[in-house]
């Protein structure tokens, strides 16, 4: 098989592990990638429609990847805002939001 084909390979499966949430297996994927972009480069045996579609799958990958870097953002910035109470709230019997009042404060009324 050659590299670009190797390398298209190697690219589906990086998809898939984006996809389906398994970063750990991107580390492994990333050092094979690594070589077969390497002997991508050296080689004299890749069309100009086999480059166009590593790059094409490259780039899809790296919208990928950046998506979930924000995904991993958002759910970090959002647990911390639970742990800190900023924004919780829920629904009164009437259908309006209202905010909770933190535990300590709600002891610190009763007494």
């Amino acid at each position: 098989m050659l590299a670009a084909e190797e390398l298209e390979d190697l690219l589906e499966k990086e998809r898939a592990a984006i996809l389906q949430g398994r970063i750990q297996d991107l580390e492994g994927l990333g050092a094979r990638k690594l070589a077969l972009l390497s002997a991508v480069e050296r080689g004299s045996d890749t069309s100009a429609k086999q480059l166009k579609t590593l790059s094409i799958l490259t780039r899809r990958n790296a919208s990928l990847l950046s998506a979930s870097g924000r995904g991993i953002k958002a759910a970090i910035r959002q647990i911390g805002e639970a742990n800190t109470q900023k924004h919780q709230a829920f629904y009164g019997p009437d259908g309006e939001r209202k905010p909770m009042v933190p535990l300590r404060e709600r002891l610190e009324q009763k007494l």
